[in-house]
């Protein structure tokens, strides 16, 4: 359908509703109630437009559960998430390892025990500092193009006359 005055980008919707669809697809949450047509965020019974893409019920009307190929798309964003924050934690665990290694090789006599601490600490400081903050970053940003492909397919499976989207800065892309 056309884009309608007041439209909210895709890429604003799925970001805004990730946690939300995320606990639906990992069963914290129930898949039945009434959902908006569109992005499907949950609607009040006397819902008109969704609060979420701004869409009108009458032009996307409302649906009983969430398809299981929008559930999949929220989850790849979650599942690029864990992999990159767990790699770089690896990576931060590695680096203490070496450290402590380094601190065994190298210090002389009882200083040899500062090896412990620098282990258990430094695992815990590098494997924060670059899983949740490098990690999340590369993550979140791989997890949300992930999320936007899946988003893209589900899209022209659902309307294969539609032949473009929007992108986050809002111009039209072609879908091929």
């Amino acid at each position: 359908m056309a884009k309608q005055r007041g439209d909210v980008p895709d890429t604003e919707i799925l970001a805004a509703l990730q946690e939300r669809i995320e606990r639906v697809a990992r069963g914290g949450a129930p898949n039945a109630g009434r959902f908006c047509g569109y992005c499907f965020a949950r609607l009040g019974a006397t819902d008109h437009a969704c609060k979420v893409c701004r869409r009108r019920i009458r032009e996307y009307p409302a649906v009983d559960s969430i398809p299981a190929e929008v559930l999949l798309a929220y989850l790849a964003h979650r599942k690029k998430m864990v992999l990159w924050v767990n790699v770089f934690a690896f990576v931060g665990i590695f680096i203490s390892i070496l450290i402590a290694g380094c601190v065994v090789l190298l210090a002389p006599g009882a200083f040899k025990l500062l090896a412990v601490p620098v282990l258990l600490g430094g695992s815990w400081y590098f494997a924060n500092l670059l899983g949740g903050g490098l990690g999340g970053y590369i993550g979140g940003r791989s997890g949300a193009a992930a999320r936007l492909r899946r988003w893209q397919k589900y899209l022209r499976s659902r309307d294969p006359s539609r032949e473009h989207i929007q992108d986050p800065d809002g111009s039209l892309l072609r879908l091929s």
